[in-house]
């Protein structure tokens, strides 16, 4: 009795190894849960060179951010202090933005009074 019991596991075993495998590697969960850990680090990492980014442009136009309504703490659980504005950015701006308007009313004076110059030249 014990021969067809294990004759019978044998041709299994030999029918098994005949079918055709899959191509490739096999698919090992460590493997892809360690390549996914990966990704999520980079994607991170990523994602905080953006924010940071964005932060700077904000300063540099003088952009108010949006300020999350509680500090959160840091991964050490340590709270960090708030930055102070960026006055000198905004106090830039503002003069850019006078200079801005005088040169265009100093343009605009000078056409003006190109505009009569060629007018009391001009013959009748």
């Amino acid at each position: 009795m014990r021969y067809y019991v294990v004759e019978s596991r044998a041709l299994e075993g030999l029918i098994a190894a005949c079918e055709a495998r899959p191509a490739g590697h096999p698919v090992d969960p460590d493997r892809t849960v360690a390549r996914l850990t990966r990704e999520l680090e980079q994607l991170r990492h990523t994602a905080a060179r953006y924010q940071a980014m964005a932060r700077a442009a904000h300063r540099a136009l003088g952009i108010v951010p949006v300020r999350p309504a509680v500090a959160k703490p840091d991964a050490k659980g340590v709270k960090r202090r708030r930055r102070a504005p960026t006055v000198r950015a905004l106090k830039a701006a503002r003069e850019l933005r006078r200079s801005a308007s005088a040169g265009a009313q100093a343009s605009d004076q000078a056409a003006a009074s190109a505009q009569s110059a060629l007018a009391a030249h001009a013959v009748p």
